[in-house]
């Protein structure tokens, strides 16, 4: 990153200019911050990896598990975690979770994927494509309350990441790789529309869908000029 190619930069100019002691100075600085974010991150990986292997072994006890999945999900809404989980096979991981059918289970990784999406279009847009609209909107629709919430409220995290609401971080390249979320919201509005009328859905699912609906569908409104996604559902 910039720390890595700061830290060359200096050294190159140590290299040319051995005697100049500012350089010299800078080096052991960068060093040193260079060497605390590897630990941090070694330390982090670490913990995303015992999270895991706790949560996915049938012989942890309950109460083990239970802290297992709350230290997941706080580590899903850091920076730090939420990228080591991601880069890391984390979505697979989370997926077999999900896979378990225990809601306990369920319920931490899906908390786990809304931190992950919250305020991180790049991220957001690479997990809504991994996981698949149709899996979400599956999971939303069943006969559990909790989970129901949980799903609606993984999916408004991606929502507002693609559609830049809430926005407070800036990612530089990350978010320069997402060209347009247009397609994706309406391909989401489009799944949750279908969501409706079936008889597959429960009640919990319907609700969360006319909830999702409600909020993200604006009315015509002169102060958002784009009306794109209202004249979508009215079409």
């Amino acid at each position: 990153g910039k720390l890595d190619q700061a830290f060359k930069d200096v050294q190159r100019c140590a290299t040319i200019e051995p005697r100049n002691q500012s350089f010299q100075e800078a080096l052991r600085r960068l060093g040193t911050t260079i060497q605390e974010k590897l630990r941090f991150q070694f330390s982090t990986d670490a913990r995303v990896q015992q999270m895991f292997e706790i949560l996915l072994d049938e012989k942890s006890d309950k109460e083990k598990r239970e802290k297992a999945a709350n230290n997941l999900i706080v580590l899903g809404r850091e920076e730090a975690g939420a990228e080591r989980i991601f880069q890391n096979n984390g979505l697979n991981l989370l997926l077999r979770l999900i896979e378990t059918k225990n809601p306990e289970l369920i319920l931490a990784a899906t908390r786990t994927l809304s931190g992950m999406c919250t305020r991180h279009m790049a991220r957001a847009t690479a997990i809504l494509h991994m996981l698949g609209i149709n899996k979400i909107c599956l999971w939303m629709s069943i006969d559990h309350e909790e989970i129901s919430l949980a799903v609606s409220n993984l999916l408004q995290a991606i929502i507002d990441s693609l559609t830049g609401e809430g926005k407070k971080e800036e990612h530089g390249k990350e978010d320069a790789l997402v060209l347009d979320t247009k397609k994706d919201i309406k391909a989401i509005i489009a799944h949750l529309l279908d969501m409706l009328p079936s008889k597959k859905i429960s009640g919990h699912g319907r609700d969360r869908a006319l909830n999702l609906l409600n909020k993200n569908v604006p009315r015509q409104d002169l102060k958002i000029h784009d009306n794109n996604r209202t004249i979508f559902v009215i079409d």
